[in-house]
């Protein structure tokens, strides 16, 4: 494996990413044989889990040093949250996302966020062009409808028919809303599985690394 070619996603660009063309000579080869164990690429350095929970502790000794900051602060009274601010963390501790005295806990969720921050928040944005572009194709549906039934209508009535440039142009645009939304989702699932992989990598890793810290006599297992 040591030998083997790095994976094209790592030097691929935008384009080829979002086509999916990076990955094409691993299908054509699987397609011509049975792939080998040899044939699969290695990661590069940034995929690499040893990599990925370094950057995954420093952000989070980044956030846990926020916290601390921030609820030294509330103890110390060197901040004084008003009227209205209490107010919005009682509301928040009513919906179960926050305290009402302010305090914040160290959590993982934002210290995996910085750590896989476009990978992980363009899968989202993917998804929300993706919904709005299916949610938004019937009504260009019914364009192509009401468009069809003008021509019935004004044959039936003996008129000229209306021009069908505007149907002709809803139908290229429902072909294309739809293709749309294949690559999106599309980019969406190999996004968010990319990220869900990384990041059981880095905690694991993390895990390890933190638990051989500790002495001698612990393992990682």
């Amino acid at each position: 494996m040591h030998d083997a070619e790095t994976i094209r996603l790592a030097s691929a660009n935008f384009l080829s990413k979002f086509t999916f063309w990076w990955i094409r000579p691993l299908l054509v080869l699987g397609y011509k044989r049975e792939l080998q164990a040899t044939d699969l690429p290695k990661m590069d350095p940034t995929r690499e889990s040893g990599y990925l929970a370094d950057k995954f502790e420093i952000n989070f000794e980044k956030r846990r040093k926020a916290v601390e900051d921030w609820n030294r602060a509330l103890d110390d009274g060197i901040y004084k949250p008003t009227a209205l601010v209490r107010a919005r963390w009682r509301l928040n501790e009513m919906l179960g996302f926050g305290r009402r005295d302010g305090r914040r806990n160290v959590g993982l969720a934002l210290a995996l966020s910085d750590t896989f921050f476009w990978e992980f928040w363009s899968a989202g944005i993917f998804k929300v062009l993706a919904d709005a572009a299916q949610v938004t194709s019937p009504l260009v549906m019914r364009q192509i409808i009401r468009q069809t039934q003008k021509a019935w209508a004004a044959k039936q009535a003996g008129q000229p028919l209306p021009p069908v440039n505007p149907a002709v142009g809803a139908a290229i645009g429902l072909f294309l809303m739809q293709i749309w939304v294949s690559y999106f989702q599309a980019n969406t699932f190999a996004r968010s599985g990319q990220v869900g992989v990384q990041a059981r990598a880095a905690l694991i890793a993390s895990l390890c690394m933190s638990t051989r810290r500790r002495g001698p006599r612990e393992t990682c297992i």
